[in-house]
């Protein structure tokens, strides 16, 4: 019994541990795609954006920014992790489907 109570005491800072990396990982990763569909979106042609429907490119940039901004000072300093979450959300949406509109509305669907 002993050894079974000291062999878990010894399991828990190896689980913070991981938790640790698995934060990190999923705030590297937040950061990653908010700046990328950023970047993405400033380059785009703001009348492809009304081309296709949906939030104008001033929205985008407006939403991701942000969004970018609350996970960095929020999930950063504080371990609210909320934004992180609807910030990747809000990255993959726009990398996932209004990019793809906007290479068909610009290059055409073929």
């Amino acid at each position: 019994m002993r050894l079974k109570l000291s062999a878990m005491a010894l399991a828990v800072p190896v689980a913070f541990e991981v938790q640790a990396g698995l934060d990190t990982a999923v705030f590297l990763l937040a950061m990653v795609l908010m700046a990328g569909a950023f970047i993405h979106a400033s380059v785009q042609r703001a009348d492809a954006f009304a081309a296709i429907g949906g939030l104008q490119k001033q929205h985008w940039m407006g939403l991701l920014a942000a969004l970018f901004l609350l996970t960095l000072l929020l999930d950063f300093l504080g371990g609210l992790r909320i934004f992180t979450y609807v910030g990747i959300g809000a990255a993959l949406y726009y990398l996932l489907d209004t990019r793809r509109g906007l290479k068909d509305v610009s290059e055409g669907p073929w």
